[in-house]
């Protein structure tokens, strides 16, 4: 079972590559509102756990288990945010807030009846492509739509 902290830190590396920003500790210091001491002593656990490793250039990579559990948390996030959005009606801004806790909630089940009721989703509504929905089908990654 991972923590909240260990799955923000691995989503926020993966939103950092998408966004082609490197993934620095200074980056997810700013995106968490930690202090560097802190972040470097949670990038020195993950690290320990094998989820991450630092390349030549000091950029923090994720490693293949990593990345399954960044695209993981990161999936259900966004589908919450469609969800909170499309279903709901909440502003995008405050369901891209909401969404954020609900990544580390939601069940295989929940974000697969989310999925479904959604039409098949491939973006978020700012147009943020939804990773690993493949997983999720249990098959190729569908078409975006």
């Amino acid at each position: 079972m991972s923590s909240r902290v260990t799955e923000t830190y691995v989503r926020i590396i993966l939103e950092l590559e998408e966004e082609r920003v490197p993934p620095i500790r200074a980056r997810i210091g700013e995106r968490t509102l930690a202090s560097l001491p802190s972040v470097s002593q949670n990038i020195s656990r993950l690290e320990r756990d094998g989820l991450i490793h630092n390349d030549e250039n000091r950029r923090l990579r994720l490693t293949p288990r990593g990345r399954r559990m960044a695209v993981v948390v990161l999936r259900r996030q966004r589908l919450a945010e469609l969800m909170l959005a499309s279903l709901l009606g909440l502003p995008h801004d405050q369901a891209h807030l909401e969404s954020v806790e609900w990544g580390h909630v939601l069940t295989t089940a929940a974000e697969h009846h989310i999925y479904q009721r959604l039409s098949r989703p491939g973006h978020t509504p700012c147009g943020l492509r939804i990773p690993g929905l493949g997983d999720l089908v249990g098959g190729a990654e569908p078409p975006r739509g």
